[in-house]
């Protein structure tokens, strides 16, 4: 009797991602529709879409809404290291490759820096073989906890998603995403391309039979346009049911090559962060304040 009500009541358990899954599934529908009319939602928008908006510091990852900080951006030492180690700045000529005005193509120049100069892939050519001698054997992603994942979403020439990082030991179904757009970045509104990514990846990630025991799997965007990047990061709140799209503030690549290279290299810190899962105070340094009363 014992065994019998175990098994009926396991049966009753629900698995707890299904309601994520649920809540992301029933976004995506909402939002396929507008897919080919809409290029930004307004707040009202977000607000009958049931996604919450706030604040994602750009230099620390830290989120502004009090919930899990999902990653631990690396050290801006680390990546100037990795930089010098790799020669990337004799491969990005900052200035030459962003000479024009088609936001576009401009965009794909600074994905292709990190595409194929940050990870180091080899060029999808026919003189590349798997035993040709040329082929890089470590590159700077082999330095991090992600792995490439060649993901690429096109609708027409309005966005795309040109590549994918997925963690490496499959511990977590997080992700971190480059998002390309032809329309202008617009600090005070949300791409439809951005939530919908977030939604998409999020929901297909949970949908894993290796991640159904996981609630939430968190999207993490580096979305540009043109010589405009920013970070969008979104997941499930699980206590109310509700997306939270978290969104820093804008930069742009306008200076010179020295000063853009600089930028170039502190969105690295997103491309190669360690994930975790913390509750932040405001307060991110207890330990310095204890010692120092």
């Amino acid at each position: 009797m014992s065994s019998s009500s175990q098994t009926k009541n396991s049966q009753r358990v629900p698995v707890p991602s299904q309601a994520s899954v649920a809540l992301l599934y029933k976004l995506c529908q909402r939002l396929k529709p507008m897919m080919t009319s809409t290029t930004y939602l307004s707040q009202q928008q977000l607000h009958d879409l049931g996604v919450k908006c706030t604040e994602l510091d750009f230099d620390t990852g830290i989120p502004a809404d009090g919930g899990p900080r999902f990653l631990q951006l690396a050290s801006l030492e680390h990546i100037e290291t990795l930089a010098k180690e790799n020669n990337l700045i004799e491969h990005c000529s900052v200035n030459t490759s962003f000479d024009t005005y088609d936001s576009w193509h401009t965009m794909r120049a600074i994905s292709y820096f990190y595409d194929y100069n940050l990870f180091a892939l080899v060029p999808k050519t026919d003189k590349y073989t798997a035993s040709d001698q040329d082929m890089p054997h470590e590159t700077v992603l082999d330095h991090s906890p992600w792995k490439y994942s060649d993901h690429v979403t096109i609708n027409g020439l309005r966005w795309g998603t040109y590549f994918a990082l997925k963690l490496k030991d499959n511990s977590e179904p997080d992700m971190i995403c480059f998002l390309g757009n032809i329309n202008p970045l617009d600090d005070e509104k949300i791409y439809i391309s951005e939530l919908w990514c977030i939604a998409r990846f999020s929901c297909n990630q949970l949908s894993k039979k290796e991640h159904r025991h996981n609630q939430t799997a968190s999207v993490t965007l580096v979305s540009g346009s043109g010589r405009s990047l920013r970070v969008v990061q979104g997941y499930v709140d699980t206590n109310d049911q509700s997306v939270v799209l978290r969104k820093s503030a804008v930069i742009e690549l306008r200076g010179d090559d020295e000063n853009n290279f600089q930028k170039l290299l502190q969105v690295c810190r997103w491309f190669l962060a360690q994930p975790c899962k913390k509750q932040l105070s405001h307060l991110e340094e207890p330990e310095i304040q204890d010692n120092a009363s």
